[in-house]
């Protein structure tokens, strides 16, 4: 037997497989999935990477094996699958591997695991050579794949003849399982999606993948990694380009980092907590998706499949625009990541007015005392001769009920829930989402205020001018100047600091 393919199964590994036997070499497939559209000769052995004896009887006889199982999900209920099957399949096939013999390992790594957490910063240089820690890697999954990575270089270091390739994101016909890159194209496809983050990846044809890994079996050396990737491109530019294709629209609403992180941060939460099934946006997702730099960019092969082709349906294999994209002319890139310079910003500074007086400082300044003997309803009241619109008023009544901290901090967290679920809500259109932020909100904010106000909240006279007076009241607490605004109306805040 000539090859092994673990995950054949698979997007990338099907692919691999037909490009195998397309030379004519023959082919051995293990995989916990059924080989369904597989070329008739190519042997399938149902089964885990997980399971030693499984691995041994796959590997009897097999001169290269090509290590692609695993889970390439960014999200599943139960995290510790990552590591189980991606780094445990992975000990396990390349202990085996030792065992029988093999004279050529190729093994399935990713790009990810290169870069970081790049929306925080982006490295001034990431080539094959570079080194990442556990503790840089984004989410569940990366750690995983980085702890694959290590596992094989050990090896590699062992004497064992390990290849290591690192795919970008992968596109193109045959994606059955619907991998993360497909899901993310579908979603705006099928309208899914009503806003986007603008952000830079890289994508590549699956088929060139394929053709890379068998190239990387040919001519790779051992203990090196070969990065597999095109060019860059924005998700904004991707989005016009699907827009030509197929005439579906798009969104045209662009949302900040902040506020996408924040969605897929509690659209997380919720998925492993209450309805355990995959969230809209995956954190990891996100936080992977670094933002456009004109600084950096990664320079595909000429002989790559162009991107607007790579998005086309291919007749012949019976694919449709509404499904996973096909591609036109074989080719490989496999090249160096590199991005000049680093990312920076600084955000102006806060600095306080120097007209703004606390209430002790503007009487002092009219020859008043400092200290107020007024009787202590007439100091909570503002004074009479000033007027006031219906909104004034309002901020007036509200910080008065709003004195204690314990009140406020419960407004804050109905401020949270509120936003981060209805935005959630929002983004991925469930309107359940939605409803449960605004009733959640306005609960929380009640509740507080009975439990330690005795009464009722201001919410409850006006929906939005409360909220509105939750956020002023948060921004000026950030801001330093809450208890300015406290003196300004002449109230006492029952949480200054002294």
């Amino acid at each position: 037997m000539d090859n092994l393919v673990t995950g054949g199964a698979g997007f990338i590994g099907r692919h691999l497989v037909e490009a195998l036997v397309a030379r004519g070499e023959s082919v051995r497939v293990l995989d916990n999935a059924p080989g369904r559209g597989l070329p008739a000769a190519v042997e399938v052995i149902r089964g885990s990477v997980t399971d030693p004896p499984t691995v041994r009887q796959a590997l009897r006889g097999v001169r290269r094996l090509y290590h692609l199982a695993g889970n390439p999900n960014l999200w599943v209920p139960d995290k510790a699958e990552f590591e189980a099957v991606n780094y445990g399949g992975t000990r396990i096939v390349l202990a085996e591997a030792e065992r029988s013999g093999v004279e050529r390992i190729v093994f399935t790594s990713t790009e990810s695991i290169l870069c970081g957490e790049r929306p925080r910063k982006l490295r001034a240089s990431t080539d094959e050579t570079v080194q990442r820690d556990i503790g840089e890697m984004v989410g569940p999954y990366c750690r995983s794949k980085l702890l694959a990575e290590q596992e094989a270089l050990a090896a590699a270091a062992r004497g064992q003849p390990v290849v290591i390739v690192n795919p970008t994101l992968p596109l193109g016909p045959g994606d059955l399982k619907v991998t993360p890159p497909t899901r993310m194209l579908l979603g705006f496809l099928n309208g899914c999606y009503p806003a986007y983050l603008d952000c830079s990846f890289n994508m590549i044809d699956v088929r060139d993948i394929a053709l890379g890994h068998v190239l990387a079996a040919e001519r790779g050396r051992f203990g090196e990694r070969y990065i597999l990737g095109n060019r860059d491109i924005r998700l904004s530019a991707l989005l016009d380009v699907l827009h030509r294709l197929t005439g579906a629209a798009m969104p045209r609403l662009r949302v900040p980092y902040g506020l996408a992180y924040l969605t897929a941060l509690v659209g997380e939460l919720l998925a492993d907590r209450v309805t355990r099934r995959p969230p809209t946006a995956p954190l990891t997702g996100v936080r992977l998706a670094p933002p456009p730099d004109p600084l950096r960019r990664l320079e595909g092969d000429p002989r790559a499949r162009p991107g607007a082709a790579a998005l086309r349906a291919d007749p012949e294999r019976g694919d449709r625009l509404d499904g996973p994209p096909g591609l036109d002319s074989p080719a490989l890139a496999a090249h160096s990541l590199r991005a000049a310079g680093s990312r920076g910003s600084a955000g102006p500074g806060a600095a306080a007015r120097a007209g703004d007086l606390t209430g002790a400082e503007r009487r002092q300044s009219m020859g008043e005392s400092a200290t107020d003997t007024r009787p202590q309803a007439a100091q909570e009241s503002p004074p009479a001769a000033l007027e006031m619109s219906k909104f004034e008023a309002f901020w007036v009544d509200y910080l008065r009920a709003h004195s204690r901290r314990s009140t406020r901090v419960c407004h804050y967290i109905a401020t949270f829930w509120g936003v981060t679920v209805g935005f959630y809500g929002i983004f991925t259109l469930q309107p359940l989402y939605i409803l449960a932020g605004i009733a959640g909100g306005y609960i929380i904010a009640v509740g507080s205020h009975y439990v330690f106000e005795g009464s009722p909240p201001l919410v409850a006279r006006s929906a939005w001018m409360g909220a509105v007076s939750d956020f002023r009241v948060i921004w000026l607490a950030l801001t330093g100047r809450l208890d300015a605004e406290f003196d300004k109306y002449g109230l006492e805040n029952r949480s200054r600091r002294r």
